[in-house]
């Protein structure tokens, strides 16, 4: 992967970093295709078009703020456009996205889920691939992230 802003994220104390790339994706995407449940197949689907997915978690508060700069340093850098950007509760949630040049897809997504604790920490995550709307809401499904539903908009509360 080219270096970005989000890296200096990896091995850092405090924080909580997972980096899968394009062929554990493929792997998982086979276990998920042989299951018969439509869901399971249509995440396997998503996973083939993920290049590689960025995560990164933290309870810091430092950290916490640096996340969001980076945030918005990536979306700036990116001309990525934000489509959500939600607060509640002390607790704001935004997600921004690079498209294809089709218009369609989304080739970026960036999520950034500012938490307030241990229970609840803050979440980065960077997916790169060519994947659409749709495809995340299979994913959202599997990988719930507080306050937001990619195909229904806003959770309740947790």
């Amino acid at each position: 992967f080219s270096q970005s802003a989000l890296d200096k994220f990896e091995g850092k104390e405090e924080v909580t970093s997972i980096v899968i790339n394009k062929k554990m994706l493929e792997m998982m995407s086979q276990i998920g295709s042989q299951n018969s449940d439509s869901d399971m197949q249509d995440y396997s689907k998503l996973l083939r078009k993920i290049d590689y997915m960025k995560l990164y978690t933290t309870a810091s508060g430092k950290i916490t703020s640096q996340m969001r700069k980076a945030f918005g340093k990536y979306v700036k850098k990116g001309k990525m456009q934000e489509l959500i950007k939600l607060s509640e509760d002390k607790q704001m949630t935004q997600i921004a996205v690079k498209m294809a040049s089709d218009g369609k897809n989304i080739n970026e997504m960036l999520l950034f889920s500012e938490g307030d604790s241990d229970w609840n920490p803050t979440i980065l995550m960077l997916l790169k691939g060519n994947f659409t709307l749709q495809d995340l809401s299979s994913f959202s499904d599997k990988l719930p992230i507080p306050g937001i539903d990619i195909d229904g908009g806003v959770n309740q509360k947790l």
